[in-house]
């Protein structure tokens, strides 16, 4: 192989490299900031929403930056119309999202079908200890309550994420990669008589 052809298949990998990282980072926006399909002042205690189709979907706590939050004082509970209870399952990751003065913190995950549904905010530990432990510790003020929300959004299934870490690790190694061979690569060949 020619040394400029060899240069030419090096940098290639670049294109290749950045456009993996632009599709893993669309897909891990769309996983931690999916539409929101309803959300639910604190003080309600209950409210009602619909599911425009069947899928994934998550429920958050949006609240005050630097407060604590009633997390671990009630248990979350969802219903469809029939009154069967869906099973929430615990995130992975605790997901956070911040703005300047609101934070937002993933909750649960859930699969269900299209229709009408139920959330409650049961008055019953969540069973988390730990958890409890911790937040009774911090000397922190409490959040207003005012200004504290439960959302339902629109969420992706737990294995996107674990699929897009060693995507980013392979678009960076791509990049780098074809950088430093397409430099370098030619000029050491030449040396070790390869080309």
């Amino acid at each position: 192989m020619e040394p400029i052809l060899f240069r030419i298949l090096m940098f290639s990998m670049i294109p290749i490299g950045i456009f993996l990282l632009v599709k893993v980072i669309r897909m891990l926006k769309k996983t931690f900031s999916g539409k929101i399909i309803k959300e639910i002042p604190f003080q309600d205690k209950s409210g009602t929403f619909e599911l425009p189709e069947s899928g994934h979907y998550a429920i958050w706590q949006k609240g005050q930056l630097f407060r604590k939050t009633p997390i671990g004082d009630f248990k979350l509970q969802v219903k469809d119309e029939s009154g069967t209870i869906i099973r929430l399952n615990p995130t992975w990751f605790r997901v956070h999202k911040n703005g300047w003065d609101t934070g937002r913190t993933e909750l649960k995950k859930f699969t269900a079908a299209a229709g009408k549904y139920t959330l409650s905010l049961l008055d019953q530990p969540d069973g988390n200890l730990l958890q409890k432990m911790l937040k009774d510790t911090l000397p922190v003020k409490p959040v207003d309550k005012d200004h504290y929300f439960i959302q339902i959004r629109e969420s992706q299934p737990v294995y996107y994420f674990l699929i897009a870490i060693p995507l980013l690790t392979l678009s960076g190694f791509l990049m780098i990669i074809g950088l430093v061979a397409g430099l370098v690569g030619p000029q050491i060949a030449v040396d070790m008589g390869i080309f």
